[in-house]
């Protein structure tokens, strides 16, 4: 058992507590997992960048309970929080005024809707992303930051950050945005990718002068604030090359390198085999 705020919680029995407990940041849903150790990687990527084979890396060996992509299934629960904060949080007005009548019997937090959405964040951990209550779990997602999925990506990040106690984000893509590009799996325009990269870089370091071709388009890449979780970039070519980039993802994740290179990229998407 651990503690979460005032509530023991069994080690396979995630639960989502009121912002007044103990968890890692004040916000309206606060998950606390599986323990205080727990560590979540949450992969996000661009197409045709070679993350499957950094889920198959981070799989090796047993070290992380790694999923594959969810169509962004968090991505709609966070916008589904977002929506519902707004909703409760409305001024009520006046009597006889417009607002009045547009919120009126607007439900409370309380409510059972809000209990509901409890309930599914914390099934999706337990049965679909972490069923077997592993100290590292996490996912790969190629639809953060993507069109128009860059509107909202700071947001969306912040809630995968209540997940767990420990979240990390590695944003990853190819170094040769071509080849992405290019990929049988990629078919989408060099402007989108581009963004996508940005939107990235901007949650690393902010908007800087060389976003200026995006730049009215990256606020809403940018997190700030304690629920924001630490990021790093990594380029598959980082892997191929065993740089130092490389070895720092792993500390930067708190795991143990691999023991070996067993796990190889193939096809188009390796560095070592450019496409045509």
């Amino acid at each position: 058992h651990v503690c979460c705020g005032s509530r023991s919680l069994s080690m396979r029995s995630p639960i989502l507590v009121a912002a007044s407990a103990r968890c890692s940041v004040p916000t309206f849903l606060v998950i606390c997992a599986y323990g205080w150790n727990e560590t979540c990687v949450f992969l996000l990527t661009t197409a045709g960048s070679g993350s499957s084979t950094m889920v198959e890396l981070l799989s090796h060996e047993s070290r992380c309970e790694m999923s594959g992509e969810n169509w962004g299934e968090l991505i709609a629960l966070a916008d589904f929080e977002s929506q519902l904060r707004r909703t409760v949080d409305m001024p009520r007005g006046r009597v006889g005024s417009h607002d009045y009548w547009a919120w009126r019997n607007v439900y409370d937090k309380g409510d059972a809707i809000l209990e509901l959405t409890e309930r599914f964040t914390r099934d999706i951990v337990e049965m679909q992303l972490n069923p077997r209550a592993r100290s590292c779990w996490g996912f790969k997602e190629i639809r953060y930051g993507r069109p128009p999925r860059h509107l909202t990506m700071g947001h969306d990040i912040a809630f995968l950050g209540r997940l767990c106690a420990r979240p990390r984000i590695v944003f990853h893509y190819r170094r040769d945005i071509s080849a992405e590009i290019n990929s049988t799996i990629g078919r989408r325009n060099h402007y989108d990718y581009a963004l996508q990269r940005a939107c990235f870089q901007a949650y690393l370091h902010g908007i800087t002068e060389a976003d200026a071709k995006f730049r009215s388009q990256l606020h809403g890449c940018v997190c700030r604030g304690p629920s924001c979780p630490p990021a790093v970039l990594h380029e598959l070519e980082d892997y191929v090359d065993d740089n130092e980039r490389h070895a720092h993802l792993w500390s930067f994740l708190d795991l143990p390198p691999p023991s070996s290179r067993e796990v190889l990229c193939q096809g188009t998407r390796c560095p070592q085999y450019p496409p045509s």
